[in-house]
């Protein structure tokens, strides 16, 4: 939560050296090596975040939704990187599938709707986009980026009113 994804990286590492299949130093240190990533415009950095988070679902005997986020996130930001859909087609299926669970408090929900919305943007899928995004805002009103990314999807489908509405409710809730 501080953004301190080296100091994340390290510890995460040092947990996972004594147990290699721990799920949380597996979730913390793929969401840390996926932001860093991102930030850095590498790839390789963003697949081993993926990699990361594909280990951290395996582990995870209880099946936590939130596992996925950084794996979502990372296939997202790879199809920039890359200009290869077949990521954020990957990630509006695996997102899809996790919606259809019973389970899901609505929090996790908001955050899962706003990924895969997210990877629907990448594939110029800017209606479901929107509509995903909203869904999210529906579950989670204070969910800032879902609400900056419905502008942005808005904006994209060439609803100005709506982006505009949209926008000043971000400002109003920010």
């Amino acid at each position: 939560r501080a953004r301190d994804f080296e100091t994340t990286i390290t510890l995460s590492s040092q947990v996972l050296a004594e147990t290699a299949d721990d799920p949380v130093a597996l979730y913390l240190r793929a969401s840390a090596r996926v932001e860093q990533g991102i930030a850095r415009r590498d790839a390789q950095l963003i697949r081993a975040g993926v990699e990361d988070a594909r280990s951290a679902i395996r582990q995870d005997t209880a099946k936590k939704p939130d596992y996925y986020l950084p794996y979502l996130y990372g296939m997202t930001h790879l199809t920039r990187l890359e200009q290869n859909r077949a990521h954020a087609e990957t990630a509006v299926t695996t997102a899809s599938r996790l919606l259809q669970r019973t389970d899901l408090q609505p929090a996790i929900k908001a955050n899962l709707l706003y990924q895969r919305g997210g990877a629907r943007v990448q594939l110029q899928q800017h209606e479901p986009a929107a509509g995903d995004f909203r869904a999210a805002l529906d579950l989670d009103s204070t969910h800032l980026a879902a609400r900056m990314a419905l502008s942005d999807a808005l904006v994209a489908a060439g609803d100005f009113a709506g982006a505009q509405k949209s926008l000043d409710q971000a400002v109003a809730s920010f």
